[in-house]
């Protein structure tokens, strides 16, 4: 039995026994790899299709808001002056030119300077 702070040396592990430790060692490094890469491809699917349907909603929500915006006050213009389709004829003009223009730069946008020529 070893004395107080003496440390008794590990025996020296075969050719097989070491074979199989190394195996082991190997097995348990590649597991984990392959875990985490499906993980993280799943987490990074998951966000696209989130991100991109967060920012197609948004779109839309402002292409509707643009195009009514107008829309709406030509409808109060015409019902305060009694001018029925003059103002809202106007307001559906401006609104459609508005919302078109906007969707148009936020494509744009959002394929990047790297797709421009």
């Amino acid at each position: 039995m070893p004395e107080d702070g003496e440390l008794k040396r590990p025996e020296i592990p075969t050719p097989g026994e070491y074979e199989k430790l190394r195996k082991a060692a190997a097995d348990l490094r590649e597991v984990p790899t392959v875990k985490s890469q499906q993980e993280q491809e799943k987490r990074s699917v998951s966000l696209d299709s989130t991100q991109r349907y967060l920012r197609y909603t948004g779109i839309g929500l402002q292409f509707l808001v643009i195009m009514g915006l107008p829309l709406g006050l030509g409808f109060f213009a015409d019902g305060w002056l009694g001018t029925l389709p003059a103002f809202i004829l106007t307001g559906a003009v401006l609104g459609i030119v508005a919302a078109m223009v906007f969707v148009v730069r936020e494509v744009l946008r959002m394929e990047g300077p790297s797709t421009k020529h």
